[in-house]
């Protein structure tokens, strides 16, 4: 019998383990705008380019795990950049839904940026999540204020204006 059992099962552990370990892992891009309007992803993790707004991407959904990372992340990024913009713009599209948790996480980023002068704003929550998050005050509270926008263009298109 080939392979052995004991081969199996380490390498579905192994599997399961990289799996994990890569989903744990933030991943945060840049976004940025081309001269024909198109949006690019820049690297993961990285700041490349001096931006006021600072246009930003989750690559993967958040969850209680990976929550931390991925905004200190955000965080890191703001604070680093040089000129520090006065808004951060957060696109959510690759979020397909969010929980309590992962809305009191980005509350908490939403504070900790205001703090430090720098207006967070958020965008392009696919609906379904979005359904979800307006059942939160916060979430609702954001809306008022004109935080949440349907696209990134209409985001920055506003802030802009600001």
């Amino acid at each position: 019998m080939w392979p052995p059992p004991a081969a199996v099962a380490a390498g579905v552990l192994l599997t399961l383990y990289f799996v994990l370990r890569e989903v744990n892992h933030p991943h945060v891009v840049q976004v940025v705008r081309h001269a024909d309007g198109t949006w690019a992803d820049g690297v993961e993790n990285v700041a490349f380019t001096a931006a006021d707004p600072l246009v930003l991407r989750f690559l993967m959904g958040l969850y209680t795990a990976n929550l931390h990372a991925n905004t200190a992340v955000v965080r890191d990024l703001a604070m680093g950049a040089d000129p520090r913009p006065k808004t951060v713009v957060l696109d959510l599209c690759r979020l397909p839904r969010v929980t309590s948790t992962v809305l009191d996480g980005l509350r908490d980023l939403d504070a900790e940026l205001g703090g430090q002068g720098i207006r967070l704003v958020f965008a392009n929550l696919p609906a379904p999540a979005r359904h979800s998050a307006e059942g939160e005050p916060w979430w609702y509270n954001l809306q008022s204020h004109r935080r949440y926008f349907d696209t990134v263009d209409g985001a920055t298109e506003r802030t802009a204006e600001e």
